[in-house]
């Protein structure tokens, strides 16, 4: 889950008794990944978030990855500009995300409003209250998107030290965006987001989907050795985790290495997780096509969920999501 962490053995009175430092192993951004409790968005993504316009062909769309907390870290956010309704906002690309997000200050500032007055809950590192409000138009590189949702939620925790790392939350993009394009490539090379201008004709041979929705979350099918793993591909997240499940699977993996208590800060407020790291941890696309993850952490707290962060991702030349065909694909 993405959040901000801090190395302790216990939690202070104050916060700012932490040690000010990210964890290599932990995401700054796990909060991203936010589920409804109140029920499921209640447009449907066709008629929520349309793409209505482009200047020019395929749709292409210019990110960069962004600096976020101390430098020790090496944490990044995939960041874009979009134009909303006439303002040029920086938003952080999260594909964990169910929902696209902004913070109460700059829907004020930029005159979107809630719907009305209904709220639900949503959960990040712990639970928070959103309301849904809808933006006439969205303009990403030369791509024209029309009724954007966005829930308006509070990211902020109270505490001055874990909200100077949170800023980039106050503007979220998260699966709706790739729903609305139906396939898109990320090439990290280029730093562009690309989508084709119209869905490519399905080829008689195709490889089998390795991807689904379960519980609103998107998964990605990986194997290690003799496990399945079902993964977030997760580009709000800065590093990769597994959880619970993989822990209780090898726990005698576990019993001589050294963990690490870590504290979260997000969406929700604080919690706090014990790790344990692994390094050069293969992960198997196909029979013929495996990525090496240098380092990732493993937790048996609940509050982890398993999932591929941007550690992952960057290291690539490009990634394709296809939500028409169920399928994520790597270079």
């Amino acid at each position: 889950m993405p959040s901000l962490c801090f190395a302790d053995s216990g939690l202070p009175r104050s916060m700012t008794n932490f040690r000010r430092s990210f964890r290599n192993g932990v995401s700054a951004f796990a909060v991203l990944t936010l589920l409804l409790w109140g029920g499921l968005l209640p447009l449907s993504a066709q008629d929520a978030f349309e793409r209505v316009g482009r200047t020019y062909g395929d749709v292409d769309i210019y990110f960069w990855l962004d600096s976020v907390g101390p430098p020790s870290t090496r944490s990044v956010a995939m960041r874009v500009y979009g134009q909303l309704p006439r303002r040029l906002i920086p938003f952080t690309i999260d594909t964990g995300a169910s929902i696209n997000v902004l913070s109460p200050r700059l829907a004020q500032q930029l005159g979107i409003h809630p719907e009305s007055d209904d709220s639900t809950e949503v959960e990040g590192v712990g639970r928070a209250t959103a309301r849904l409000a809808v933006a006439d138009t969205l303009r990403l590189g030369n791509a024209v998107f029309l009724n954007v949702p966005f829930y308006i939620i509070d990211v902020l925790t109270g505490d001055s030290i874990v909200d100077s790392y949170l800023t980039h939350l106050e503007a979220i993009l998260g699966r709706p965006l790739i729903e609305a394009l139906g396939t898109a490539t990320f090439d990290f090379e280029r730093h562009h987001l690309t989508a084709p201008e119209r869905p490519k004709k399905r080829q008689k041979r195709t490889r089998r989907s390795n991807l689904s929705i379960d519980d609103n979350n998107l998964l990605l099918t990986l194997t290690h050795q003799d496990d399945t793993l079902r993964l977030l591909p997760d580009f709000g997240a800065t590093h990769t985790t597994l959880g619970q499940d993989y822990y209780d699977r090898h726990r005698e993996q576990f019993d001589s290495l050294r963990s690490d208590t870590v504290w979260f800060g997000g969406i929700g407020g604080l919690t706090q997780a014990v790790e344990y790291r692994l390094t050069d941890f293969p992960l198997w696309f196909s029979k013929r096509q495996s990525v090496l993850v240098p380092s990732l952490t493993v937790s048996p707290s609940p509050t982890y969920e398993p999932r591929l962060g941007l550690d992952f991702f960057s290291r690539l030349r490009s990634v394709t999501i296809d939500l028409r065909r169920w399928r994520l694909t790597v270079k």
